[in-house]
């Protein structure tokens, strides 16, 4: 079994069940739980599952967990403040994904660590809404800024604003998908209308808030990690979907249905497949999305991508085709000169071969990277593959 498959057991497997993770294993875990936001849930874990890590990495998750409270705090005071002025102005609202999970399905709403809130409004009044945010103090961000007639054609959210008081970002969506998918599928969610329609109260904070229904939850945070994003967000969904499956009841006749009627069933079955061998649940999957052991194992490994790996490698191949042999032994030299970036960037690499991670050499450094990007790659391909063969 690989430390990948044992930090998934670690996070989401009944106390005594799931392989623990190996000595060997933690370094490599500790990176991948704080590239994907993952410290808090494993704090929260480590006091409860035997085989704990080691000290100074359980302190470095407590620290990490209570930031996360004092986080979800502000995003608390957020949603309470977007909920009043929505709601007062009578515009129909959901939010989604992180506020629905952190507050209604997880233990505790900090094992589950969130950047920002996301709504859905209809299209027709997003933008109402969103002047109605800006009388109220809300600010454009100074990130991720577009036009409107772009949001409202070419993605699936205006651009950001940030929260007085709190700093929180926010992103208003007029639709789920995004016309720029991972994979490139024509996968389409109910209309907006018709699930706002639907919308089911949550407590946040002591305010009751607006929510998609569960089985909608549910298929929007799969179609998020693998047909919006391809796993490059980590392994959070199968804690997400997980908790919730544990939390509430699905019906599974009408969500397979739902998810074969939006051509997503694969990529669903390939999560919900992890999560009921992982953590145990009797979780219904039609046989024809059953997943196979290798596409659960490209997976696992797939939500595990190092990212800024990725770009320090997409980097040196850009310049490798540009045949700049300068260029490259200078781009190379000024990224790994610093120590500390060569720990971080060897984590997985070095915690497989050894106990403690090693120094090494800024050259050294660089083949450990490009063979973790490349053997992320080899997996990727895989599973790309797996997935539109289905």
């Amino acid at each position: 079994m690989s430390w990948e498959q044992r930090l998934i057991a670690y996070m989401v497997a009944p106390p005594g069940a799931g392989a623990l993770p190996r000595p060997a294993d933690w370094a490599a875990i500790d990176h991948a739980a704080r590239a994907h936001r993952l410290r808090p849930l494993l704090h929260a874990r480590a006091a409860a599952i035997d085989g704990a890590p080691p000290p100074a990495m359980r302190r470095a998750w407590a620290i990490d967990y209570l930031r996360e409270q004092r986080h979800g705090a502000a995003i608390a005071r957020s949603v309470a403040q977007i909920a009043a002025l929505l709601t007062g102005a009578d515009v129909p609202h959901a939010f989604l994904k992180g506020v629905h999970l952190a507050w209604d399905t997880y233990p505790d709403p900090a094992q589950r660590a969130m950047r920002d809130i996301d709504l859905l409004i209809n299209p027709d009044a997003v933008i109402a809404a969103r002047d109605r945010l800006l009388a109220a103090g809300y600010l454009p961000a100074p990130f991720g800024q577009k036009t409107d007639d772009y949001a409202m054609t070419q993605a699936k959210h205006l651009a950001p604003l940030i929260a007085p008081g709190t700093g929180v970002t926010v992103e208003l969506h007029h639709m789920l998908t995004d016309p720029a998918a991972e994979l490139g599928t024509t996968i389409r969610f109910d209309e907006t209308p018709a699930l706002l329609a639907r919308v089911q109260h949550i407590d946040v904070g002591g305010m009751p808030v607006a929510v998609l229904p569960n089985d909608e939850l549910l298929l929007h945070i799969l179609y998020h990690a693998v047909y919006d994003h391809f796993f490059s967000n980590g392994p959070q969904v199968i804690a997400d979907a997980c908790f919730l499956v544990q939390r509430h009841d699905i019906h599974w006749p009408r969500f397979w249905a739902k998810a074969e009627s939006r051509s997503m069933a694969a990529g669903v079955g390939l999560v919900l497949g992890i999560c009921a061998r992982t953590a145990q649940l009797p979780i219904e999957i039609p046989l024809a999305w059953r997943p196979g052991d290798a596409a659960m194992m490209h997976a696992m490994t797939v939500m595990m991508r190092d990212n800024y790996a990725d770009r320090v490698a997409r980097s040196v191949s850009d310049l490798a085709r540009s045949r700049a042999p300068r260029a490259i032994l200078s781009a190379v030299r000024s990224k790994f000169t610093n120590q500390a970036v060569i720990a971080q960037n060897n984590a997985h690499l070095a915690a497989a071969a050894t106990p403690s991670p090693v120094q090494r050499s800024r050259w050294s450094a660089v083949g450990d990277v490009l063979r973790h990007v490349m053997h992320q790659q080899r997996h990727d391909t895989a599973l790309r593959k797996l997935l539109k063969d289905r």
